[in-house]
C-alpha cells in the first residue's frame, strides 16, 4: 500500500469538488492507497465546531480516510496507522482540552493531586501497590511544595498562575501571539532573503546566523534549548520544536490573522501536518509556507 498524507486544504478541496482530476485518480488506484488523517486535520476544523459544517466536514474527513488514523504513540515512541472514526478522536482531543483549561488554574491542579492524595490514602489501589507507594510519595512531595510556596511567598503562586495566563493567551488569543513573535523578533530575526537560497545554503546560513547571534552552534541546537531531558528522545515534540522554531525566527512565517483567529494553533497545526507526513510515502500539501519548512526540515533530519 503507498501512503499518501493531504493537508487540510487538500481535503478541503477535494471535499468542495474543486480537484476533480485528483478526485478520479484516488477513486481508480483507491485499492493500493492508504490515506490516513491525523489529530491535525481535527484541530483545523475545531473553530468551525459550533456550525452544522463541521460534522458534515468531520464525516467527510472519516470516509476519506476509511477511518485510518496516523497517530504517534508517546509510550513507545512509534507512529503508526490506527483504525479510528474522526468523531472518536474528535471526542478525546475535546475531552483532552477541557482538562488543559480546568488545570490551566493553579487551585484546580492543587485540588486534583489533594483529591489524589486521599484516594491513594484510601488503599484503593493496595497497600502493596506500586501505584500507591510511588504515588503517594510523589503527590505528598508535590504537596509539601504548593505548602512551603504558601508559607515562604505568598506572591510565588500569583506568579506561576500569572506565567500560566500567559502561555494560554499566547496559545488562544492571535493578537497576544503576534506580539510575541514581534518581540522576538527584535532579539533574533533571519534575514528575509534567506527564503530565497536553496536547500543546502539555507541550511548553512542558519546555522551561521545562530552562530553569529546566539551561544548555540547550530539550528538543532537552538531549536532543542527549551526542550526538557526527557523530551529530547520524544521525535514528534523535537520535530514540532524544529518546525515552529522555523517560523518563529523568520524563515518562511505564516502571517497571524487577527481578524480570522488564527495564530498559534493554526502553526502547530501544520507544524503536525508536516511531522505526520514525513512518515507517508507521499505529502500533498497546497500551503507555499508549510511546504517550504517541511522542505528544510526533511533535508536536516535527511528525510526522503
Amino acid at each position: 500500500m503507498i501512503r499518501v498524507y493531504f493537508d487540510s486544504d487538500v481535503i478541503n478541496n477535494i471535499h468542495a469538488g474543486n480537484f476533480p482530476e485528483l478526485s478520479d485518480c484516488i477513486v481508480k488506484n483507491r485499492s493500493k492507497l492508504l490515506i490516513p488523517f491525523s489529530q491535525a486535520h481535527i484541530y483545523d476544523k475545531l473553530p468551525s465546531r459550533e456550525h452544522d459544517k463541521f460534522w458534515t466536514d468531520i464525516d467527510f474527513i472519516s470516509g476519506f480516510t476509511d477511518k485510518k488514523l496516523l497517530n504517534y504513540n508517546k509510550k513507545s515512541k512509534f507512529t503508526r496507522c490506527e483504525i479510528a472514526s474522526v468523531r472518536e478522536v474528535f471526542e478525546a482531543i475535546d475531552e483532552g482540552m477541557k482538562m488543559r483549561d480546568e488545570f490551566s488554574n493553579f487551585d484546580n491542579i492543587v485540588e486534583f493531586f489533594t483529591n489524589t492524595i486521599n484516594e491513594l490514602k484510601e488503599g484503593n489501589y493496595g497497600s502493596d501497590s506500586i501505584i500507591n507507594q510511588e504515588g503517594l510519595e510523589l503527590f505528598n512531595e508535590f504537596q509539601n511544595t504548593v505548602n512551603n510556596i504558601d508559607k515562604d511567598d505568598n506572591n510565588y503562586k500569583d506568579l506561576i498562575q500569572e506565567a500560566m495566563d500567559r502561555t494560554q493567551s499566547i496559545e488562544k488569543d492571535p493578537q497576544v501571539y503576534k506580539e510575541h513573535r514581534e518581540a522576538m523578533w527584535q532579539d533574533f530575526r533571519l534575514p528575509s532573503h534567506f527564503c530565497d537560497l536553496d536547500l543546502a545554503s539555507a541550511i548553512e546560513q542558519i546555522d551561521e546566523k545562530i552562530q553569529e547571534r546566539t551561544d548555540h552552534s547550530n539550528f538543532l541546537e537552538f531549536a532543542r534549548v527549551d526542550l526538557k531531558k526527557e523530551e529530547m528522545d520524544d521525535a514528534f515534540l523535537h520535530y514540532i520544536q524544529c518546525y515552529t522554531t522555523l517560523g518563529n525566527i523568520g524563515y518562511h512565517s505564516d502571517k497571524i490573522d487577527v481578524k480570522r483567529g488564527k495564530g498559534f494553533q493554526n502553526h502547530l497545526n501544520d507544524s503536525m501536518h508536516s511531522f505526520f507526513g514525513a512518515h507517508s510515502d507521499y505529502f500533498v500539501v497546497l500551503d507555499k509556507k508549510l511546504k517550504a519548512k517541511t522542505k528544510l526540515l526533511y533535508k536536516v533530519f535527511n528525510i526522503r
